[in-house]
């Protein structure tokens, strides 16, 4: 896991967000979160930071 930050899996993001787990893995895949999908198991980890800058870029709008 990387350090620096808090991960979170792609239900949590979801929950956060209001959305299902893979449009959150999609929004990694084009740039819009800060992801990263671990090398062996498959599965996507997810900023916290990143989700807090997108609510923000959302309440804006």
């Amino acid at each position: 896991m990387r350090v620096g930050n808090i991960w979170l899996t792609t239900g949590q993001a979801a929950k956060m967000l209001g959305c299902c787990y893979n449009t959150v893995k999609q929004m990694c895949k084009n740039g819009e979160l800060t992801g990263w999908k671990h090398p062996v198991t498959g599965t996507w980890a997810v900023s916290l930071d990143s989700i807090s800058r997108l609510q923000k870029r959302r309440k804006k709008s």
